[in-house]
């Protein structure tokens, strides 16, 4: 069985209205693995060794003299980062944006879940599931040998959970969309720390797409991040009129 696996990670602004994204990479299971151990060695081993790569900690002057790491050393693990990205052609950025001032202003009542249970939409919830079903759906399209795709989301507690919940009812979502023939390929959700490559290469992902949106990085930034930003992959945004649409078409309940 071709196994892919979908590692995203969260970002948004100074303020819970700010833009809500949720971005990731898409790739064969056999490939992260060889992938993790190649930035095991060139990007978190050093000297000196660090246990994970974010772009808010290695950013830190307070971080980086906790762990050890010069400035220009900090810079050289974000250029090896994205040189590994670059050496992979099998990586599929996946991304999605939302209005979230519009979704609260919006979405005020609780969704009845699949589970019958009856939880608050926020962005977390609706920017995971298009991500995993934009995920699923690229796959079918341009991945032809897939079967199934898993999913990693960092542990955030409650947060998680009721992420979990949400992807629960993604086998109704891929019939009510008209695309039964997802389901199958509908895989396992699981949740990791920041220790997990995968999702250090989701953040440095997050990371510079919401930043390269405000047009808030500089040259050398831009120039790496066009790598990823040129590869074919799926970038979708919630709009107002997309989020009421969507909202007039949920289950809800008082």
């Amino acid at each position: 069985m071709a196994i892919f696996v979908a590692a995203s990670d969260e970002s948004t602004g100074a303020t819970h209205r700010d833009p809500f994204m949720r971005c990731g990479f898409l790739a064969p299971l056999d490939d992260w693995a060889s992938l993790s151990e190649e930035w095991e060695r060139k990007v978190l081993n050093g000297p000196p060794t660090i246990s994970h790569l974010h772009m808010t900690d290695i950013r830190s002057p307070r971080w980086r003299q906790e762990h050890g790491i010069s400035d220009s050393d900090a810079a050289h693990r974000v250029e090896e980062a994205f040189q590994i990205i670059a050496d992979w052609p099998s990586l599929t950025p996946i991304g999605m944006t939302i209005n979230s001032g519009h979704l609260y202003d919006t979405y005020k009542k609780k969704v009845m879940l699949t589970s019958g249970a009856k939880k608050k939409f926020v962005p977390d919830h609706l920017a995971f599931t298009s991500y995993a079903y934009a995920s699923i759906l690229f796959c079918q399209q341009h991945r032809p040998g897939a079967e199934r795709i898993d999913f990693i989301v960092e542990q955030n507690g409650d947060l998680t959970n009721h992420i979990k919940e949400f992807y629960v009812g993604m086998e109704e979502a891929c019939n009510a969309n008209g695309h039964p023939e997802l389901v199958s390929m509908l895989g396992n959700l699981s949740s990791a720390d920041k220790n997990c490559v995968p999702l250090q290469l989701a953040d440095l992902l997050c990371w510079h797409t919401q930043r390269y949106e405000k047009g808030a990085l500089d040259a050398k930034a831009t120039q790496q991040y066009s790598g990823i930003a040129s590869r074919r992959g799926v970038r979708f945004e919630y709009t107002e009129s997309l989020l009421n649409e969507l909202w007039i078409d949920l289950h809800l309940e008082e």
